[in-house]
């Protein structure tokens, strides 16, 4: 894992960090969907890839359509990264 606080890093790791902190406002979530997540501590994609779907059950806001959403953004996020 890249250590966000090194200062030297490489070209190739500067672009990791860059991936890294997208924020979740870049998925095609809605609204509500996005503030729930904020709400609970979730401001970025890894930090949303990390979670289990129980994780996210577990939630206040977030429910098995609110969990059905985000799946679907995860998989075209992570397809449209492939290219």
């Amino acid at each position: 894992m890249i250590k966000l606080s090194n200062t030297t890093k490489t070209k190739k790791e500067k672009i990791d960090v860059k991936l890294i902190q997208h924020d979740i406002d870049k998925l095609q979530i809605s609204n509500r969907t996005k503030n729930a997540l904020k709400r609970n501590g979730i401001f970025t994609r890894e930090q949303l890839y990390k979670l289990t779907d129980s994780d996210l059950l577990n939630l206040p806001s977030i429910w098995n359509n609110t969990l059905d959403d985000i799946k679907q953004a995860i998989e075209v996020d992570k397809c449209q990264h492939l290219y």
